[in-house]
């Protein structure tokens, strides 16, 4: 396996997989797995070096080759299956995909769900912070196994948020905007309770 590594900033896909391990076509012969994909803008220096560690690994165990030139993805030998590619190719004619690359990273359920952060400290508590097309780094790494046809897997160690975007694909629509866009005003909410010993605000201010 190679060393771990930050992604550069991305935008999330099947967020949903990251909170629950799933199996690859609902088959149960499959192992189930926690998942997500990372869109990466195709023009982000950062991914030279990602490339790179790839390239490294595909050419030293798998033959690929000869050795591309920078930010080039090496070709891996016919059959071989891949973690990362050119999202043009993966979805042609979807404009959101034109220009990234996509990183597909799993964890094997018997190892633990991956990390799932606000910041390097904190973890996500709402799951709703976590949505397709939200803006995150992930903390992977490469590996070539053997099973099957082989190929080059990423490994999902971690999911860390860096800010909101729009929502993208399967997510679910933003019920709370649609009903404010209607006009739709619902009940009133709730009284914040009052601590014991304390003396609730007038509407003329603070009694002392």
């Amino acid at each position: 396996m190679a060393t771990p590594f930050v992604t550069p900033v991305a935008r999330l896909r099947y967020a949903r997989s990251i909170w629950t391990a799933r199996r690859f076509q609902n088959n149960p012969a499959n192992a189930a797995k926690f998942s997500c994909t990372f869109a990466i803008a195709k023009n982000d220096p950062a991914m030279v070096a990602v490339i790179e560690e790839y390239n490294i690994l595909a050419i030293e165990a798998l033959g690929a080759g000869p050795a591309p030139a920078p930010g080039q993805l090496a070709v891996l030998p016919y059959g071989k299956k891949t973690c990362l590619m050119d999202g043009a190719l993966r979805h042609p004619g979807d404009a959101f995909y034109a220009d990234k690359w996509l990183l597909s990273a799993a964890r094997a359920e018997e190892d633990g769900a991956p990390k799932v952060l606000l910041n390097p400290t904190t973890p996500v508590v709402d799951k709703g912070e976590i949505y397709d097309g939200v803006e995150v780094r992930g903390h992977v790494s490469f590996y070539p196994y053997k099973g099957g046809s082989g190929g080059i897997n990423a490994d999902l160690h971690g999911v860390m948020k860096v800010g909101d975007n729009e929502r993208i694909g399967n997510s679910a629509p933003d019920s709370g905007s649609a009903f404010a866009t209607a006009g739709a005003t619902g009940v009133a909410a709730p009284a914040a309770p009052v601590a014991a010993g304390v003396t609730a605000p007038t509407a003329g201010g603070l009694d002392f």
